[in-house]
C-alpha cells in the first residue's frame, strides 16, 4: 500500500499519527528522497492527506524532531506540486516556528498572500535572492532550487496576469541574465524558458510543465567506482605535502594557494555532494568549505570519552570527500598531545580523485595508518566493502553527509549494523538548514537509541548567524554496542 495512502488510513487521531511517524520516519525520508518524476503520480493522495487530516496534523506534538521533519517534507512536496492546504501546512509552521529554509522560504513569496498581480512581480528580487542563498548554502545541487524557480514561473502562467505584468516579469529575468546577477537565471534551461510564448497561457503552461519534465528527466552523469586501493602520489600536490607540519590549516592552505577561482568551478561543488571530477574542485572545496568542516568537528571531538583519544581505534570516514573530518580528528589528537593512534581508516567516497586526495592527506598526518579506500555512493555500498572486526572501537565520522538528500538511510543503517560489531562511537555533524535535514541525522540516532547501550554523549544546534563567522552547526554524539 502506498505510503500516503497509510497514512490517510491511519490517521484518525494525532497520537495514532504521531506513532505511526515516530515508526517509520526512515521510509518518509527514502520516499521524500526519490527524484520528483518518480513522486508526481502520488500527487492527489498527498493533496487529500494535508487536505483531511489538517486538524490532526496540527494537534501533533511538535516537541518530538520526527513530527517537525514530517510536516517539512509535507510542506516540501506541497510547494513542489503546488498543492491546496497549503496555508493549512503554513499555519502550523508559524505556531510552532518551525524551520523551512531558505527555497521553501521562497516558495512562499509566490504560493501565500498574493493579494494582487504587482505582488507576483515585486516579490521577483526577494525570491531570487532566497533562492541564490539556498543554492549556495542549504541545497546539495541545483535541483530542487531550480524546480522552484520553473515552479515560480509557471505559477506566473497560471494566474494569467496583464500583459504589462507579464513583460515586466520577463525583463527582469532578461536583465538578470544580461548582468549575470543570479547564477540560477544563466542556467540554459532559463533559456529555453524565454523562448515560450508566454501570451499564449494555456500553450505556455504545458510547454513549461514539458520543460519541468525534461530537466528532471535528464541524462545525469554515471558514477563508476574504482576496484582496489586508491592514493595520490607523484603529483605537485603530493611534492608539496612532503615535510609538511601536521596540522589541518597547514594542509588546507596548500589548496588555497593552489586555487584559480572561478564562480562556475564554486557553483559545480554542490556543496561538496557534487562528485568531484578535477583537482580545481578539490582545491575550491578546501578553500569554501575546509574551515567550516574543521571547526565544527573540532567542537564535537571533546564529546567523545577522553580515554578513546589514547586508545587504538578504526574510523570510517563516510562521504570522505578528501578525508577532512579525519584530518580535523589527528589536528586535534596532535594539537592535544594524542598520538595519532588509528589501526586503519576507511575511506568512503564516490569521487575517486578526492579518495585519493584524502589518503594522501592521512598519510601525511599518520603513515603508519592502514587505510581502506571505497569508492562508491552510499546506496552503492555492500557488506562485502567491509572486514568485520570486534577487536577495536570503531569512530564512524559523517561530516556534512548525514543530512543530505540523495540516498537511503534505511540501507546506511542495514550496513551499519551488519558491518561493525562490537563498541561504534558516531559524530555527525552538519549545518542547521531546516527541521527535515535536521531530522535525517536525529532518525539515524534514534534508531540505535532502541539499543540497549546506547549512550548519547552530547549536541549542538546553531542556527545561521547565531554561531562563529555566522556558520550553523548541528552536531549529534553517540555510542552503541553492536
Amino acid at each position: 500500500m502506498h505510503l500516503f495512502q497509510r497514512l490517510i488510513d491511519i490517521a484518525d487521531t494525532a497520537k495514532n499519527l504521531n506513532q505511526f511517524v515516530e515508526d517509520n520516519i526512515i521510509s518518509i525520508y527514502d520516499y521524500h528522497e526519490k527524484h520528483f518524476a518518480e513522486t508526481v503520480n502520488s500527487r492527489q493522495l498527498v493533496e487529500d492527506f494535508i487536505v483531511n487530516k489538517g486538524d490532526i496534523l496540527a494537534d501533533l506534538d511538535f516537541s518530538f524532531s520526527h513530527n517537525r521533519s514530517f510536516l517539512v517534507i509535507l510542506y516540501d512536496i506541497a510547494a513542489r506540486f503546488g498543492l491546496q492546504g497549503i496555508e493549512r501546512l503554513e499555519s502550523v509552521v508559524k505556531e510552532h516556528n518551525l524551520i523551512l529554509g531558505e527555497r521553501l522560504e521562497a516558495a512562499k513569496q509566490y504560493l501565500l498572500n498574493i493579494r494582487q498581480n504587482r505582488d507576483l512581480v515585486d516579490r521577483f528580487p526577494v525570491i531570487l535572492n532566497k533562492l541564490q542563498f539556498s543554492l549556495e548554502n542549504e541545497e546539495d545541487d541545483e535541483e530542487n532550487v531550480v524546480l522552484t524557480l520553473l515552479n515560480y514561473i509557471a505559477f506566473f502562467i497560471r494566474n494569467r496576469l496583464p500583459e504589462r505584468f507579464l513583460n515586466q516579469f520577463l525583463e527582469l529575468i532578461r536583465n538578470g541574465r544580461r548582468d549575470a546577477s543570479y547564477y540560477l537565471l544563466t542556467l540554459d534551461i532559463i533559456g529555453s524558458v524565454l523562448t515560450v510564448n508566454f501570451l499564449d497561457s494555456d500553450r505556455a503552461s504545458e510547454e513549461i510543465q514539458d520543460l519541468i519534465d525534461k530537466y528532471l528527466g535528464r541524462e545525469k552523469p554515471k558514477h563508476i567506482p574504482r576496484d582496489g586501493f586508491l592514493i595520490e602520489s607523484n603529483t605537485e600536490y603530493a611534492v608539496m605535502l612532503t615535510d609538511i607540519d601536521r596540522r589541518f590549516e597547514t594542509i588546507r592552505q596548500v589548496s588555497v594557494n593552489l586555487y584559480s577561482p572561478s564562480n562556475s568551478t564554486f557553483y559545480s561543488l554542490g556543496k561538496g555532494v557534487t562528485v568531484l571530477e578535477n583537482e580545481n574542485q578539490l582545491f575550491a572545496y578546501m578553500y569554501s568549505y575546509g574551515k567550516m568542516h574543521n571547526k565544527k568537528l573540532q567542537t564535537a571531538f571533546p564529546l567523545l570519552p577522553k580515554r578513546i583519544f589514547s586508545e587504538n581505534i578504526n574510523i570510517i570516514d563516510w562521504g570522505c570527500g578528501q578525508a577532512l573530518a579525519t584530518m580535523s580528528y589527528c589536528d586535534y589528537l596532535v594539537r592535544n598531545g594524542y598520538s595519532i593512534n588509528i589501526e586503519e581508516a576507511v575511506l568512503v567516497d564516490p569521487s575517486a580523485l578526492a579518495v585519493m586526495r584524502g589518503a594522501l592527506n592521512i598519510k601525511t598526518f599518520s603513515n603508519s595508518t592502514q587505510i581502506t579506500t571505497i569508492n562508491k555512493g552510499f546506496d552503492g555500498i555492500t557488506e562485502a566493502d567491509f572486514i568485520r572486526d570486534k577487536r577495536v572501537a570503531k569512530l564512524h565520522l559523517f561530516s556534512n553527509i548525514l543530512d543530505v538528500q540523495h540516498f537511503s538511510l534505511q540501507h546506511l543503517i542495514t550496513i551499519v549494523e551488519s558491518n561493525f560489531p562490537g563498541v561504534n562511537y558516531f559524530i555527525c555533524v552538519s549545518p542547521c538548514i531546516n527541521d527535515e535535514r535536521n531530522g535525517r541525522i536525529d532518525a539515524f540516532e534514534n534508531y540505535f537509541s532502541e539499543n540497549q547501550s546506547y549512550e548519547h554523549l552530547g549536541d549542538f544546534k546553531n542556527e545561521a548567524g547565531s554561531w562563529i563567522n555566522s556558520w550553523s552547526r548541528y552536531v549529534r554524539v553517540f555510542k552503541v554496542k553492536i
